[in-house]
């Protein structure tokens, strides 16, 4: 057997453990917030229950008949990133990233990569992780993105 899979044993077992606690104490909590519900009161929130949901399906089957539910949300691609700095009143507008630009982020996210190789690039590597959280992340972002406007024109 795979010793990482041996690891993991100890791990699930005490997650599913604590799953099932928690499940416990729930159902615990319902049944004593509960208990003093009477069978009409237990009818009557059914009753709710059920034309709630009937209600809900029927505004939805209705709305997608008659094609009022077409237009309820919008989803637009993004295809170019516009930047519009503040120069003293004035705001100026220019499209996405220039090349030098790009190459820089390039040029950082290769330098971040190479860090990892050695043991003191590591330490470096974690104490830049550790002053900004999710640089690397984003730069990935960034660069897809950059990337994949190109493929879409």
């Amino acid at each position: 057997m795979d010793k990482s899979k041996e690891a993991e044993g100890p791990v699930k077992r005490g997650l599913s453990a604590k799953i099932r606690r928690l499940e416990r104490r729930s159902a615990d909590w319902l049944e004593k917030s509960t208990s003093h519900f009477t069978k009409k009161t237990w009818a009557i929130l059914l009753a709710l229950f059920i034309m709630l949901g009937a209600a809900i399906s029927g505004m939805l089957l209705i709305g997608g008949l008659t094609g009022q539910l077409e237009n309820a949300f919008n989803l637009y691609r993004i295809t170019k990133s516009i930047n519009t700095p503040t120069i003293g009143n004035e705001t100026t507008s220019r499209e996405g990233l220039t090349k030098a630009e790009f190459d820089k982020l390039l040029h950082y996210q290769t330098y971040l990569d190479s860090l990892q190789k050695s043991p003191e690039g590591r330490k470096r590597y974690q104490q830049i992780q550790k002053q900004h959280p999710g640089l690397p992340d984003s730069l990935n972002t960034i660069i897809k993105t950059y990337q994949s406007q190109f493929k879409i024109k």
